[in-house]
This record gives C-alpha cells, structure tokens and sequence, in this order.
C-alpha cells in the first residue's frame, strides 16, 4: 500500500506490505518530515533529506502493482497538499515506480508540464494481455511494456474522480465502478491492440440485486470464479446506513447480487482491495490514520455465483 491524508494532518509516504502467512504489516522504510519537501533540480516533487523518495499524496486509484518488473507504478499526483500548493509553479507532474525487491524508487523519465497527463483522481489498472498499464483521468493513457512514456489511446471520458477500475483477465477488458456523482452504472472499456491504441465504451445497467448509486468503491476481480467483488456503502436513507453492502458482478450474465451475510462498517475514502490468487480469498483493507487499521479476508462459495 502507499498513499495517505496530505490536508495537513497526515505525512506517510512510505510503502506497507501486509503478509497474509503472516498476518502482520512491514514497513519498508520511515515516512518523511513534511519539512524536507522540495522540488529539485529536475522539477520533482521529493523528499528532500537524501535518497529519492515521493511526497505523501492521495492515491484513490492510482496503485498499480506491475508483475513485470514486480514495482508498484504510482500514477497519482500530490494535489491537496498545503506544501505542494506552494511549490506548484516550480514543479512537473512525475510517475514514479517503486521496486519491491530493491526497496528503491525511481520515476520515469520527465515529461513536460503540457505534456504529462493529470492523473489527480484518476483510477488506473494493469492489462496483462498486453503488458500495458492503464490510466483513466478524462480519457484512457497507456503506459506500455517499455514503460517510458504515456500515451493517450482515447479522450472519451463518463467519469470524474473517486471511481475504480479494474481489469478482467478473462475477457480482455476493463471495468469501472462508481463515480464522485454516485453511479450504480457500470462502464466496461475494451482496449484497441496496442498501447496507444483506441478502444471502446460500454455502459452496462446490470439486472439483479439493486446496488446503491456510489462512489468511492473497493473492487477486485477474482480470477478463479471470472466475477468481481465490490462494496458499497448503504444509503443513508434505509436502515443499516452504517453499514456497507458487498455484491458480485457478473459480466457474463450482466447481474449484480448482493452478498446478505457480507456486510461491512461503512467504508467512507479509505480502502483497498485485491484479489488473493494463491489463497483464493479477496482482501480489503479499511481504516484510516486516525482509525483502528482492519484487513478483512473473503473467499467466495462457490453456491453463491449461481443464479
């Protein structure tokens, strides 16, 4: 995991791994004093009391772990940060890599500050079929095997911020699930054959189980079943509002149902989820730095995807 709270309050930027063998968290180096924030030479945004390491920033979306080089690719940019709105004039927007072998950061190499896409809010996935990682923030970027420069495959956007996306591995595509409007819609992207390249839009309004309009929603899809899992927060016009509702999505049939024994604390912003292939179990991360910190575990019954 990285990211975190920059409205002044909270400063992590270090990268956490959770050991489900485990069930303990690493930290893979100190976080940073605010103090030490600068831009250096090149336009960066850095820490600055030695070594190269990201400021604390919101994230969202925009973590995308890339089996290739086994790194964490960070497409978010540090926006909300009273240190950041300073130095705003002097700085380039950056992507930077994180290597969870080497325990080092590095950033792709500079690009304008016309050029660089904003990916402020912006959701992002890895397309394993074609080794490309992707980026949607007011159209789809792609970043591909050589990882040295984005280009943009399509300026046709349906989203603004606080949405999720995420990639089917048996079918080829891309899925999105809620938007800061709150959408129960979903939008399935098919991406044109190389990076750069564009692809297609769909908007799905599944039958099923009705879901919430959301935003804000932990997805992930399980490789094992070909579904996706996601929570949404419940209205707060019905009873249980604090609670969060948990669904599967079904792309074959086009169907969400609602899992009635998987209800959840309500979520808010802060989250994470993946899929657990080797344990087969969904993991969700729900907390805060002012929250008690929980990792909720998952496995699906193979009974409940059945109609």
């Amino acid at each position: 995991m990285f990211g975190s709270d920059t409205h002044g309050d909270h400063w992590d930027n270090s990268v956490h791994e959770f050991n489900p063998a485990r069930l303990e968290w690493d930290t893979h180096y100190e976080e940073s004093s605010s103090h030490t924030y600068q831009v250096d030479t090149e336009g960066r945004p850095v820490e600055g009391a030695g070594g190269l390491f990201p400021w604390a920033m919101h994230t969202y979306d925009g973590v995308v772990y890339d089996p290739s080089s086994d790194a964490l690719v960070i497409v978010a940019k540090p926006e909300h940060n009273p240190i950041g709105e300073q130095l705003s004039k002097e700085r380039v927007d950056v992507t930077w890599v994180y290597s969870l072998q080497l325990h080092q950061w590095v950033t792709l190499s500079l690009q304008s500050r016309t050029s660089h896409p904003r990916f402020f809010g912006a959701a992002s996935a890895y397309d394993e079929a074609r080794d490309v990682i992707v980026a949607y923030s007011k159209g789809i970027y792609e970043l591909g095997p050589k990882r040295d420069a984005w280009q943009k495959a399509t300026s046709q956007s349906h989203h603004d911020l606080h949405k999720t996306m995420v990639y089917d591995s048996w079918r080829n595509f891309l899925v999105v699930f809620g938007d800061y409007r709150g959408i129960s819609d979903v939008w399935v992207y098919s991406p044109g054959a190389g990076p750069g390249r564009p692809g297609t839009w769909e908007k799905r309004v599944p039958a099923g189980d009705e879901v919430p309009p959301g935003s804000n929603i932990p997805a992930a899809f399980d490789r094992d079943h070909g579904v996706f899992l996601l929570a949404v927060d419940a209205p707060a016009s019905v009873a249980g509002a604090n609670a969060a509702w948990t669904f599967i999505y079904d792309p074959e049939s086009d169907i969400y149902r609602r899992l009635w024994e998987a209800d959840l604390p309500r979520l808010g912003m802060n989250y994470m989820m993946a899929y657990d292939h080797y344990r087969r179990i969904f993991l969700l991360v729900t907390g805060s730095y002012y929250e008690p910190l929980t990792v909720w575990a998952l496995r699906l019954d193979p009974t409940s995807l059945s109609p």
